[in-house]
């Protein structure tokens, strides 16, 4: 097959999937699609631009790369009004096997664990429902220990949005140096998760060199054999 039909097969693909979520728009008028670093963002529009509320998120994974919005946007309907569902793509923009549904409430985000966690939507594949780490903060490594947190801080808030503070620490032996690291929090898990999004892999050199950024607590991973399903 040469690469022109590759790209027709796989347009139509996105259009097909794109006619199911203006179906679901359509039955839905509070609610807007927004495609947004990597992700694809179902949301009520009073949403759209504002911080969910905490505790009221749920992590979804476990998806088959062929399980969209049209399917799991009812299902996870049936345990309250969503306030926001944020589908993780790739480059190409197919699922990743994992998405993140907010409610308004958090008894209604509860109800989604209850009710749903290990619901089979594929035959021998249960989808994970769990309550989302509401992680608002980054760890950057591989800082130059001359560097002050005022000057991080303005650094990493020139590259992203939703800076809210930088923890550093001093050194042991040097306390007019750091150690090397420092912890960047940010407004929002939102904010954050972008923001790694943007600096990760190789996307933040300062001071010529390349600083480590990844989250200062682990996020569940995806089990890359669903991918295959």
């Amino acid at each position: 097959m040469d690469c022109l039909s590759k790209k027709f097969q796989r347009s139509k693909s996105e259009k097909e999937i794109q006619f199911k979520l203006d179906g679901l728009l359509k039955n839905r008028p509070d609610y807007i699609q927004v495609r947004q670093n990597g992700q694809r963002i179902f949301s009520h529009k009073y949403y759209v631009d504002r911080p969910t509320r905490r505790n009221c998120e749920v992590f979804v994974g476990n998806l088959a790369k062929s399980c969209y919005e049209d399917e799991l946007i009812p299902l996870l309907e049936q345990a309250g009004q969503l306030c926001q569902f944020r589908l993780m793509l790739d480059f190409m923009n197919k699922t990743r096997g994992f998405a993140f549904a907010s409610y308004f409430t958090p008894e209604e985000a509860d109800n989604a664990i209850y009710l749903l966690n290990g619901v089979p939507l594929r035959s021998g594949l249960k989808i994970i429902v769990s309550k989302s780490v509401d992680n608002c903060k980054l760890f950057v490594g591989n800082i130059p220990t001359d560097k002050s947190a005022d000057e991080l801080f303005e650094a990493i808030r020139y590259a992203v949005d939703g800076v809210m503070d930088v923890i550093m620490y001093p050194d042991d032996f040097e306390p007019n140096k750091n150690r090397g690291f420092a912890f960047v929090e940010f407004v929002t898990h939102k904010k954050a998760s972008l923001a790694r999004r943007q600096l990760t892999p190789h996307n933040l050199i300062l001071w010529n060199r390349e600083l480590y950024v990844n989250w200062s607590e682990p996020i569940p991973d995806v089990n890359s054999e669903i991918m295959a399903t």
